[in-house]
């Protein structure tokens, strides 16, 4: 345990806490199995929600569950179209049906 803190403390020595927003913008990312709102709302905060997907990470997590949480989620309709279709879509550059 005590070896696992030192080698976090050095590897983290020198990154900032906050990621450059140019960072943040090229980033994309996978909020798969985060039913937690603070989580996942942290998730889409820095990069913004043009830059997250949301799904359930089966077999891990239950899809049933995902699917009730980001229904129940306190978001923008479009927020929630984006995270958990429009982003993935456009990022696998798929047709529309």
């Amino acid at each position: 345990m005590v070896k696992t803190i030192a080698l976090e403390e050095h590897v983290l020595r020198g990154v900032r806490a906050e990621p450059d927003a140019k960072i943040a913008r090229r980033q994309a990312r996978d909020a798969n199995g985060i039913c937690s709102a603070g989580p996942l709302i942290s998730a889409i905060a820095a990069p913004g929600p043009d830059r997250v997907t949301f799904a359930a990470d089966y077999p891990f997590d239950a899809t049933e569950e995902a699917s009730h949480f980001i229904d129940r989620l306190a978001l923008a309709d479009e927020v929630r179209d984006d995270i958990c279709f429009n982003n993935a879509a456009r990022f696998l550059e798929l047709k529309g049906g």
